[in-house]
């Protein structure tokens, strides 16, 4: 309110400028990413490694079946045993811990227990979903980097951007050429990532060890870049997201029987280039005059579902899209079993299961009366399954590859 028309000795009376005791919501985080996870029961215990086994595909057989003696009673038929393949799972313990004091909730600018309970339900969402997308990209992004420093003359040892994936016995491409890996080392000590060296059993070539040249394990994940580039650091400005490369990676994940729905997780930052881009305008020919096109929201369009989150990764200048298929990951969770046998010691603890996650509100214990624990805690993890033994055996237009249900798309 204007105070110009009172007097100065009654100015001093009002209060200029009364405190608002609601507080604005802040922004939130798009998930998406835990969606595409398929759950799937864990009988181990919090941190423990449960192996689980998946089916393989028996080979084709396109040769008759020889002719057989009197007294061959497999008729002609050499008997063969199925293959199956395995992967790990791992839950671990998450969580937050907020303390209101009651008593002085009633003079704060809003009830701080109400305000930590709602951004706590948004940050166990968003924890969670952070380690769904980890899960995704840590496997589909190992054993896939390029080299750091070139080699000042041919030697067995070079130092790349990331170590994550890389292990003894490996065969893994740098530059043009493929070699056997010996050792692998960090330059963090105990770190499982980073930059690092990879020592191999024969000497690389100063040409294949130069900076940029990408190293590549055989069987890694799949990343497509713009005009075939070999690394993220090749990349130029002008190297957007393209409908051809969408199309390129889903006709890959076709091609070695991934089913869909096709999911594609992508940076929105990285929409405009898609937008601009002349193929991607002729599939929305006569559609521009649809509401998603004027708000720039794309539901499905290349046989995908588009999902622009603002949890999406960016290294430095280079977006990482992904395109997932169906069954890409999977998880495991445990937070109701790990409490449902608490209900005859539970005592002061109030607890409510939310998606996989438990809201624990805790009556204070302090000699007021005054101070209230809330948290939050998920017992989980997630686990990418390997499809190694799908190969052009039982599936023609397989790859050797052993992680086929996502590809990781980079550009700028």
């Amino acid at each position: 309110m204007s105070l110009n028309q009172l007097p100065a000795s009654l100015q001093v009376l009002v209060q200029d400028g009364t405190l608002d005791r609601v507080i604005q919501e802040a922004l939130k985080p798009k998930l998406g990413f835990r969606s595409i996870a398929e759950r799937v029961p864990f009988s181990a215990g919090i941190g423990e490694t449960i192996i689980k086994t998946r089916d393989g595909l028996r080979p084709i057989k396109t040769d008759p079946i020889a002719n057989a003696g009197a007294d061959d009673l497999n008729s002609g038929l050499t008997a063969s045993n199925g293959n199956v393949e395995q992967y790990n799972l791992t839950l671990n313990r998450y969580g937050d811990l907020a303390k209101t004091e009651l008593t002085m909730d009633s003079v704060a600018i809003s009830s701080t227990f109400l305000k930590n309970a709602r951004n706590m339900a948004i940050q166990s969402a968003s924890s969670v979903d952070a380690l769904a997308r980890n899960a995704l990209f840590s496997a589909y992004g190992a054993a896939n980097t390029e080299v750091k420093t070139t080699l000042g003359s041919t030697g067995d040892t070079i130092t790349v951007l990331n170590i994550a994936g890389f292990e003894a016995g490996q065969a893994v491409k740098v530059g043009d050429s493929v070699y056997t890996v010996l050792t692998v080392a960090p330059t963090t000590p105990e770190a499982t990532s980073g930059e690092g060296t990879i020592k191999f059993a024969t000497n690389v070539s100063v040409a294949n060890g130069t900076a940029g040249r990408p190293v590549v394990g055989e069987t890694a994940g799949l990343i497509l870049r713009p005009g075939n580039k070999a690394s993220a650091s090749a990349l130029v400005a002008t190297d957007f997201l393209s409908a051809s490369a969408i199309l390129a990676a889903k006709a890959k994940m076709e091609a070695n029987a991934v089913p869909g729905p096709y999911v594609m997780f992508v940076h929105p930052e990285a929409m405009p280039g898609l937008y601009a881009d002349p193929l991607f305008q002729a599939f929305h020919n006569g559609s521009n005059a649809s509401d998603e096109w004027k708000d720039g929201e794309i539901e499905r369009a290349l046989g995908v579902r588009f999902v622009k989150t603002n949890m999406a990764i960016k290294n430095g200048s280079v977006y990482r899209s992904i395109l997932v298929g169906a069954d890409t990951l999977v998880e495991g969770v445990y937070t109701n079993n790990a409490y449902a046998n608490q209900d005859q010691y539970r005592g002061a603890h109030y607890i409510t299961f939310e998606n996989g996650v438990a809201q624990i509100v805790r009556a204070p214990l302090d000699v007021l009366g005054g101070w209230i624990s809330q948290a939050w805690v998920y017992i989980g993890g997630f686990a990418a399954p390997v499809d190694k033994l799908a190969t052009s055996a039982n599936i023609p237009t397989a790859n050797g590859r052993s992680l086929k249900r996502a590809i990781i798309l980079e550009h700028s």
